[in-house]
């Protein structure tokens, strides 16, 4: 098994990028929830939301470290990149936040659609 190979360092970095992102969200969500988008309504609600969230880039970021079901955890990843992109793009255009997201979620795709 190659250690040094194009999914490891994509599954890597992306996890370290994510795991960083769900765990600032689980530990502090009142700075979140702002993110929100409107539709989903406000109060506390949108605190269990950021809560979920995080713990979801938590779990999928390690299954990327871990190679368990990285195809599954990069796919988790990628959805909830789009999501985040429409909302930034629908809130506030094009944006240094927006490009970066379009980044990972290029890493996520890659991901998920490389037979390993």
């Amino acid at each position: 098994m190659q250690i040094l190979n194009r999914e490891n360092i994509l599954s890597f970095f992306l996890a370290v990028v994510v795991l960083w992102f769900g765990y600032q969200e689980v530990s502090a969500p009142e700075n979140w929830v702002s993110l929100v988008p409107e539709f989903f309504g406000n109060g506390e609600n949108l605190r269990y939301m950021v809560l979920a969230h995080g713990a979801i880039l938590i779990l999928s970021g390690l299954f990327l470290i871990f190679n368990f079901k990285r195809r599954i955890a990069a796919g988790v990843i990628a959805l909830m990149l789009l999501g985040i992109i429409i909302n930034f793009y629908q809130t506030g255009g094009i944006s240094a936040t927006l490009i970066r997201d379009v980044g990972l979620l290029g890493m996520a795709l890659g991901l998920l659609v490389n037979r390993y």
